[in-house]
């Protein structure tokens, strides 16, 4: 079912929510695998990630402040921010992708460009 999120979440092994995740505060997930299976709905807080698998952030990502990754990320579907989105790890798209924020930060690389991604405010 779906899952109110809020503070730092840090295990040492998978973090599954099947459900929308919604955020009630600044949220930060931590830990070797990550599934948000239905995406996340941000109402106005933000989301860092920090997880030793590659994260795939499929779906819908609405309402966020900021976006952080710190690991490797797969991206598919819309991811918006009112602020800025960082990814620090690689990423790739495995599906068409749109990235919506006032700056998006890649420090890594682009591990794959196969399919489209479009970029705006």
């Amino acid at each position: 079912g779906n899952v109110t999120l809020s503070g730092s979440i840090a295990t040492t092994g998978s973090q599954t929510y099947n459900g929308t995740a919604a955020l009630t505060g600044n949220t930060s997930l931590s830990g070797s695998t990550l599934s948000l299976a239905s995406g996340v709905e941000g109402a106005g807080n933000s989301l860092e990630l920090n997880f030793t698998s590659t994260t795939a952030l499929d779906g819908s990502f609405a309402n966020l402040t900021d976006l952080t990754s710190e690991g490797n990320v797969t991206l598919s579907g819309s991811i918006a921010t009112s602020g800025s989105q960082t990814y620090n790890g690689s990423a790739a798209l495995t599906g068409n992708t749109s990235l919506a924020g006032t700056a998006v930060a890649m420090t890594s690389r682009w591990t794959s460009l196969a399919r489209p991604l479009s970029m705006g405010p």
